[in-house]
């Protein structure tokens, strides 16, 4: 409390630079000039004060020669009409004369002012006679000079007698004073003008310049990274103060990118140890996944081989015929999952190789549906096929996976709704197949992640399946320069369509089979 109630007795002013070094200059210079001043005033005071007794001095000797020849012929009347003559002039303010002859006899007063006649007459009488020719007596008082000196001729050599003058000081006084209160007029006038000009000054080229670069230094410490330091130019203190500002700002924008590239940095470890982490999940649900995959065919080739077994040479030809296919079937099928598993690790190393060649895809289309419809007694696959080319510049075996993950698909997710159509045609210079299901479909809010890697729909709960085949068929599209899109409303199906562009003439090279082989580059899924 009492630190506060100290800084409250402090003027405002003062607690900036500006103030403090205009108290320090106004002070000191104030000072200065007082000291000067004063000894200038005592100076000049003392030098009128010499002048005008030096002045009195020579109008006593002066007036001294003009009564030689009255003293010496003992002439009162003459004296007298002197003094009338200094009267009548009124010759600087003289308030008592007397006149001694030779012997120090009064010869005539002349008296102005009775209180200063005694000690006149007296000193007059006593000095008449100690006073050489040439020499003068003075002798000053707080109101009053007395001057007196001997009455000689022109020569020096006849003394006549002695004049004794006293001579009024107020009048000095006054004049002294008035010179200086001039003077000091003129003094506080000229103190006001300099200090003016010396505070003038201090704003300008110190407190003007310190409170920009204050304000520089808050906006730099803000994060004005852009602002421009003033007074860099400058060759003194605030001139290094502001190239220092300078670097101290450089190093913030340094330290600001560093601390924004270590947060980025940051961010995309987090963000790629979580991808991880999520990847690692799904690793061990795909592990898992894919060995209960394995398991049905195995399960289904291994009883269909002990029924064989045990029934060796009681089963007909047909019944033999269908356990084979039975087995074929499930070799097929854990073929066509080795191979998916196979395509995605080629994605994930960054390359997959097309082998492009005409093809029928009308044909291609007919033998994929048929060989699903075989395995796929429950549903009843119907493809309509209007105005396709004659053949397409692909790769009929990626192609042949990408319809087969798609019926695959459309099979198992329609567990109670058998009915799957198949559309193929010819739209402007794309050929574009859609597989439609009726079946559970897909969540609005999931069909942004349908073809991530490993995902499953939150519909596809208890039904078997590895997550990668829609994966792995967008990459197939993709690298034969197509895409495809899929609509769904939960409960009702799902409608996948894929659109690829038709050959253009010339684009492909002719040889002898009409076969080449190309490597695409695929981004890392």
């Amino acid at each position: 409390m009492k630190r506060q109630a100290s800084k409250r007795l402090i003027p405002i002013g003062l607690l900036t630079v500006e103030g403090q070094l205009a108290a320090v200059i106004t002070l000191g210079i104030s000072l200065g000039f007082l000291i000067v001043f004063a000894l200038q005033v005592e100076s000049a005071r003392t030098r009128i004060f010499e002048e005008e007794l030096s002045h009195k001095v020579y109008t006593t000797q002066l007036i001294a020669a003009q009564l030689y020849g009255a003293v010496r012929w003992r002439k009162p009347a003459i004296i007298q009409k002197v003094y009338n003559t200094i009267e009548a002039q009124d010759a600087g303010g003289i308030t008592t004369a007397i006149t001694l002859d030779r012997d120090g006899g009064q010869l005539r007063v002349y008296q102005e002012d009775a209180s200063s006649y005694a000690e006149l007459e007296s000193l007059a009488k006593s000095q008449s006679i100690q006073l050489t020719n040439s020499d003068v007596f003075t002798h000053s008082g707080d109101k009053r000079f007395t001057v007196i000196a001997p009455i000689v001729s022109a020569d020096g050599r006849d003394r006549s007698g002695t004049l004794a003058m006293t001579w009024r000081l107020d009048n000095l006084v006054r004049t002294t004073n008035e010179v200086v209160l001039q003077q000091s007029s003129i003094a506080l006038a000229s103190l006001g003008a300099i200090l003016a000009a010396a505070l003038l000054f201090i704003r300008q080229r110190i407190s003007k310049p310190l409170a920009r670069i204050t304000e520089a230094t808050n906006r730099i410490a803000n994060g004005d990274k852009k602002f421009q330091v003033p007074y860099k130019s400058r060759h003194d203190e605030i001139g290094a103060m502001a190239r220092a500002l300078v670097t101290f700002q450089g190093n913030v924008a340094l330290i600001d990118r560093l601390t924004a590239d270590q947060q980025q940095q940051t961010m995309r470890l987090s963000a790629a140890l979580e991808k991880e982490r999520e990847f690692n999940a799904l690793h061990r649900e795909f592990v898992s996944m894919v060995s209960h995959e394995f398991r049905t065919p195995v399960a289904i080739i291994d009883g269909a081989a002990q029924r064989i077994e045990r029934r060796a040479g009681r089963d007909t030809t047909e019944v033999l015929l269908q356990r084979t296919a039975k087995i074929r079937s499930a070799v097929r099928r854990m073929i066509d999952l080795i191979e998916s598993t196979l395509s995605v690790a080629r994605l994930e190393a960054g390359n997959i190789k097309l082998e492009l060649e005409d093809c029928n895809i009308a044909e291609l289309l007919n033998e994929v549906v048929r060989r699903h419809q075989e395995i796929s007694e429950k549903h009843k696959l119907d493809l309509t096929i209007a105005d396709l080319p004659p053949s397409l510049y692909i790769d009929p075996r990626r192609m042949e996976q990408i319809l087969t993950n798609l019926l695959s698909n459309a099979v198992k997710y329609s567990p109670n709704s058998p009915r799957i159509d198949i559309r193929a045609g010819t739209v402007g210079n794309k050929v574009v197949i859609t597989v439609r299901d009726y079946g559970l479909g897909i969540p609005q809010g999931e069909l942004s992640k349908l073809f991530e890697r490993f995902f499953r729909a939150s519909t596809s709960t208890g039904i078997p399946g590895t997550g990668i085949g829609l994966h792995l068929v967008k990459h197939l599209v993709a690298l034969h320069e197509g895409s495809i899109t899929v609509h769904s409303v939960e409960g009702a199906g799902s409608t996948f369509a894929v659109e690829l562009p038709l050959s253009p003439d010339g684009a492909r090279e002719c040889d002898s089979d009409r076969k080449t082989a190309k490597t695409v580059e695929s981004a890392p899924a």
